[in-house]
């Protein structure tokens, strides 16, 4: 008489051991997954995937002077300052940085200055001021971004009083400073520029 065929049962401990091991790996190729998408965002994607974004300039158009300027401009210790920025940056240090900006200022009589309808290298130009100073002359014109940021003050002779006055109010014949400021911790595209006029006669 044959003997009765037993069925072996698998071991419940077995079992449990085996579907905890399944979720434990699960949870480690997440993490493992994820980690993997960060770094390739952080380092491929947020770098190459948005553009740089334009930063709209006055714009100096002018031939080249006859005179030798007296002032000379250190073109080298601009870009040694910008190649730290640039390492800074490429080094995530940025938080280091407390403050970083970049000034301008020229001055000199406005013989001209009117609304313009220019386009230079796709740039929509919509006003320029001309300066004379000792013979030579700088023209600056300005796209719309500049144009509407533009702030315009009349300062009296003594220098003690600043007060707005619109682009309108500009005429040849002012003296006029105008400063530029570029913050390279905002991240908009922005540049604070500033036109102060005085008068001899108000």
């Amino acid at each position: 008489m044959d003997e009765p065929v037993q069925s072996v049962q698998p071991d419940s401990g077995s079992n449990n051991f085996q579907k905890i091991a399944l979720i434990i790996f699960g949870f480690v190729v997440l993490i493992l997954l994820s980690e993997g998408a960060y770094f390739l965002y952080t380092h491929y994607f947020s770098q190459t995937g948005t553009a740089p974004s334009v930063v709209p300039q006055t714009v100096i158009e002018e031939s080249p002077s006859p005179f030798t300027g007296a002032k000379k401009i250190n073109l080298e210790k601009g870009e040694s300052y910008f190649e730290y920025l640039r390492r800074v940056e490429e080094l995530r240090k940025t938080d280091f940085v407390v403050e970083a900006a970049f000034n301008i200022i020229v001055s000199g009589r406005i013989v001209e200055n009117k609304i313009v309808n220019e386009r230079i290298d796709n740039t929509p130009i919509v006003y320029l001021i001309k300066l004379e100073k000792d013979g030579q002359t700088l023209t600056q014109k300005f796209s719309q971004d500049d144009f509407n940021s533009l702030k315009v003050y009349l300062i009296s002779a003594e220098g003690a009083e600043k007060t707005p006055i619109t682009i309108n109010d500009v005429k040849p014949g002012d003296f006029a400073i105008l400063k530029f400021n570029s913050d390279f911790l905002d991240t908009s595209s922005s540049v604070e520029i500033t036109l102060e006029i005085t008068r001899v006669n108000p």
